[in-house]
Parts: C-alpha cells; structure tokens; sequence
C-alpha cells in the first residue's frame, strides 16, 4: 500500500483490509531521483515568486482553482504557472479567462502544454510553492517532487496528504488564498517547511528504498512468511 491510511474513497482497499485484519504494508511512492540528486536549488527568494501548479487541465485536477487564488492575491512579484500535459477543453476555456484579464494579471501567467522533462524539474527548482487543488487523489507525485525539491506545497485535503510533511493543507478557496499569501510573505516557512519535505523524500518518499521495500515483501510472499 501507499500509506499506512484508510478511508471509503481512494484508499477503500486500506479500510477493507484493516476491517478484516489483513496484514498491510506500505511501500510509497518516490519522487523524481534526479530532483534528489540536485542538492542546489535554483530559484532564490528574493523579486520573483514562481507559484508552480502540476495537473492535468480536467475538471478532477482542478486547476482553475489555483488560477483564481493568484488572481485574487495580487502580488505583483508573484508569477503563476500551471503545467499541463494537453490541450483539452478545460484548457481552452482557462486560457480564455486569462485572456480576459488585466495585462498587468495576465501577463504573469504561464499556461504550459506539454514541457520536456528538464524544464518541468526545473520549474520545481525554481518554484517558490507548489499549489495542488485536486478533488481527488491517492498520493500525489506532484507533491512528492515537491517534497524533493525542497519546495513548499499547499494542498486541498485528498487522498494522504495529510501525511506528508513539508505543506500546508487546505479545505476552502479563502483557506488557499490565505495560505499562498502567508507562504509568499514568509520566506523563513517557506524555508521550514520545503526542509521538512525534502528530508522525508530523502529518507521515505523515493524510488530506491520503495522498490528495495517492494522486493523484501516480494521474497517474503515466496518465503512464506508473509
């Protein structure tokens, strides 16, 4: 399992398993390894605030959310990008509303389609928070890269995240506006909270000691002693 959590949603298989005491052990997911072997980030936090949103452009993920957050922020440093991996729809009918905006608003927002690999880590490097608005998740890798790269993330209250350190959860769009001016204000939590993320991607939240983990259990299936 991915986490040691249970509910009637997306970690039902959790609940069922522990309601009929089923032994269960957890093997998370990881980060992106090239984002752990990068120990020098690359943004600073001093004029640009780059708020980074990782999603699909459907209405599950959300992303318009996180557009009307910034709006309604209006911080002059900050800049907003949200990266997606198609031109749907949803797309469509975003880009149309930024093109509607004030030029000093819109001309702070990326709307991105598609990035190579390289770029899209180097946004996280860069990126002062990362902001998930998702209605549904499990244990999302977008905040998993964020852990690793030691950058701070807001999240509404999906799947476990509120079993990962390094953010700030949220309930509401006024709980998300008040905790992306609180991040972008204090750069002393920021720091806090992207430390305490990138020290659990680095001990729990990666590749090698989940597939480590994965095959201990796997010989201990064919062992018996599970």
């Amino acid at each position: 399992m991915l986490e040691n959590y249970a509910d009637q949603d997306r970690f039902f298989d959790i609940f069922i398993a522990k309601k009929i005491g089923i032994d269960v052990r957890v093997v998370p997911n990881g980060c992106a390894p090239e984002l752990l072997s990068s120990h020098a980030k690359l943004h600073s936090d001093d004029d640009e605030k780059i708020i980074l949103c990782v999603a699909q452009y459907t209405p599950e993920k959300n992303p318009a959310a996180v557009l009307d957050a910034f709006v309604a922020l209006n911080d002059l440093h900050a800049k907003l990008v949200i990266c997606g991996s198609s031109a749907t729809p949803y797309f469509s009918s975003m880009r149309r509303r930024v093109e509607k905006l004030p030029s000093n608003i819109s001309g702070r927002i990326s709307l991105e389609i598609a990035l190579p690999r390289n770029s899209l880590l180097d946004l996280y490097k860069r990126a002062s928070v990362v902001v998930s608005t998702s209605i549904t998740e499990c244990q999302p890798l977008v905040l998993l890269d964020a852990m690793g790269a030691g950058v701070p993330f807001i999240s509404t209250r999906v799947g476990c995240v509120d079993s990962l350190p390094g953010g700030m959860i949220v309930n509401t769009s006024h709980d998300l506006r008040v905790a992306l001016a609180k991040l972008l204000a204090d750069p002393m939590l920021r720091s806090k909270l992207g430390s305490a993320g990138r020290e659990a991607a680095v001990h729990k939240y990666n590749w090698n000691n989940s597939l480590l983990a994965l095959e201990k259990n796997i010989e201990e299936v064919v062992a018996g002693v599970i």
